[in-house]
């Protein structure tokens, strides 16, 4: 694959795919790009699917790579961060905006290449989510939308499922900006190359690595071993919802062996003063 010329930009788009993502998803994700350097990697388990995606994108983007998967998402996130940190192809960039291929980049993103950045990990608070090309605004317009999806096929959530719903609430006053005014940091948006070295995705577990993620990395800011910076932009990443999440969503009923596993990587207390802890929203 021909590396093309160094832009000039500090940071890269890196987008993330795998064998659950098709060639057509992933080119309108670059197209959304808007002209800026991308880097795509395939975390695919297919060696088939790692041909077709390059084949694919050449030409398209500043570089391609790509990684067998153990089929979990934290593996394939983890994998990404360390190439971008060692991968001489990628030493021009000081930062790597990232994004699932199912996903799209909303009109604001010039404005994610043109803040300065001081944090080793950029988490975002605010995002576009989309239903069959329909705009949600509230978690319950979501809800709503995927109930009746399901239809018959809906139950109400369980005991299990009410515990989860407890704990997206608990998480979501986690993170909730100090004075309430930016919403809830809910996505990891960019990281810098010192990034994998601090702080890694939990490998064992096939949904909400993304939560726990962002719980060790506020813990670990408040240790001091590294820093965060919060951006919010209700318009800057579009989240595709498609049939496969809906499964991993509110309405499907984790097995007791998942709910022990997520619960098991969560910190056994959160600091009494995560209120009066100051961020630095850029």
């Amino acid at each position: 694959l021909v590396i093309k010329t160094y832009s000039g930009y500090k940071g890269v788009i890196g987008i993330l795919t795998s064998t659950h993502q098709s060639v057509q998803q992933v080119l309108r994700c670059m197209e959304s790009c808007k002209g800026y350097p991308i880097w795509v990697h395939d975390n695919s388990n297919d060696s088939n699917h790692i041909q077709i995606m390059e084949k694919a994108v050449r030409n398209r983007c500043h570089y391609f790579s790509s990684s067998i998967s153990n089929n979990t998402p934290g593996k394939g996130k983890n994998t990404l961060m360390k190439q971008f940190a060692m991968d001489t192809n990628l030493r021009f960039f000081d930062y790597c905006y990232l994004i699932d291929s199912d996903d799209e980049w909303g009109d604001t993103l010039p404005e994610l290449f043109k803040k300065h950045y001081t944090g080793d990990i950029l988490l975002l608070s605010g995002q576009k989510n989309l239903w069959h090309g329909k705009s949600l605004k509230t978690h319950a317009e979501m809800v709503n939308e995927v109930i009746n999806h399901v239809g018959e096929e809906y139950t109400v959530p369980d005991v299990s499922m009410k515990t989860i719903m407890e704990m997206n609430e608990m998480l979501s006053k986690f993170y909730k900006h100090p004075n309430g005014e930016q919403g809830t940091v809910n996505r990891l948006i960019g990281f810098n190359k010192t990034a994998h070295h601090r702080l890694q995705f939990h490998e064992d577990i096939r949904m909400g690595e993304d939560l726990l993620f962002m719980v060790d990395a506020v813990m670990a800011e408040k240790r001091g071993e590294l820093k965060l910076n919060y951006l919010h932009d209700e318009n800057l990443y579009v989240y595709n919802m498609n049939e496969q999440g809906v499964w991993i969503y509110n309405m499907t009923r984790p097995k007791e062996k998942w709910l022990s596993l997520f619960r098991s990587h969560l910190p056994k207390s959160l600091p009494r003063n995560i209120h009066k802890y100051k961020v630095e929203w850029i």
